[in-house]
């Protein structure tokens, strides 16, 4: 996959909307699970991303979006992160 490669520390101001718009991945390193993140604005993106990388963990937008309104702790945050590494296709559901 080719795009606009950021540098080290340099930090992106982006819309949730513009992932979505502009089909748009993004991967982050996080010190919290020791492993890089992506975090995908379609399907599309997220197959692209697969392809290239089978081990990639995938978060979609609305999985991050339902991420941000648990607020889980350190402990939820890995423990979720450990389902999605064992099962690639598992998203992040809540009952409204």
């Amino acid at each position: 996959m080719k795009g606009e490669r950021t540098k080290p520390g340099q930090i992106l101001q982006l819309k949730l909307s513009d992932l979505v718009n502009k089909e748009i991945a993004i991967k982050i390193h996080s010190e919290v699970l020791n492993c890089d993140v992506w975090f995908c604005g379609t399907e599309k993106i997220a197959s692209l991303v697969k392809e290239e990388d089978p081990q990639a963990v995938i978060y979609s937008i609305k999985e991050l979006i339902k991420l941000l309104e648990l607020e889980p702790d350190v402990e939820e945050i890995r423990a979720i992160h450990n389902i999605k590494a064992i099962f690639p296709s598992s998203k992040i559901i809540v009952d409204d």
